[in-house]
């Protein structure tokens, strides 16, 4: 009775200690987050070091990501993954630049700006940039308090094209 026991245990002991390595020898092969990261961030290269984080660049997360954590394939996205909200959204050129630094992200809230002049406060909800690194703008889904909607809507009207005067920023100074 006790030889079987102890035969058992051995047996899952040795079957544990088979599955600990089989974990950490991967360990080294699956990209790493660099940094924080929530919902929805749009990967670059610095977000992930690892042999095959370049696979990811470009690739949106499907969940929070902390600093140190192994990110596989099943957590990111071709897409942004896009809620239902009561607030309208807009689609606003936002600086590439930005995003790339971190200084605009998912969530970061800021301003609608015409040159200096704030039009509306507004949360980025989604960010669509190109993957390479040129003079190309990020386009930010922002949502809008209703109330904000109407003076966002007169401007978009006034302007001829959009793209050229219309940005979000963290501040319009």
């Amino acid at each position: 009775m006790k030889r079987t026991a102890l035969i058992i245990w051995s047996v899952v002991f040795l079957l544990g200690l088979g599955i600990a390595a089989y974990r950490f020898d991967d360990a080294g092969v699956v990209p790493v987050a660099t940094r924080r990261m929530s919902v929805n961030h749009l990967l670059e290269a610095a977000d992930l070091e690892g042999p095959r984080s370049s696979t990811f660049v470009g690739r949106y997360l499907r969940m929070n990501v902390l600093q140190g954590e192994i990110v596989t394939p099943e957590d990111v996205s071709p897409t942004p993954l896009l809620y239902t909200d009561a607030s309208p959204w807009f689609a606003i050129s936002t600086s590439a630049i930005a995003v790339r630094e971190g200084t605009i992200d998912v969530k970061s809230k800021g301003q609608i700006c015409s040159h200096a002049e704030s039009i509306a406060p507004a949360e980025v909800v989604a960010l669509f940039c190109p993957t390479t690194k040129d003079a190309r703008p990020c386009i930010a889904l922002v949502s809008l308090a209703a109330a904000d909607t109407d003076k966002l809507s007169k401007q978009l009207t006034k302007e001829t094209d959009p793209r050229s005067t219309l940005l979000f920023k963290v501040s319009c100074k």
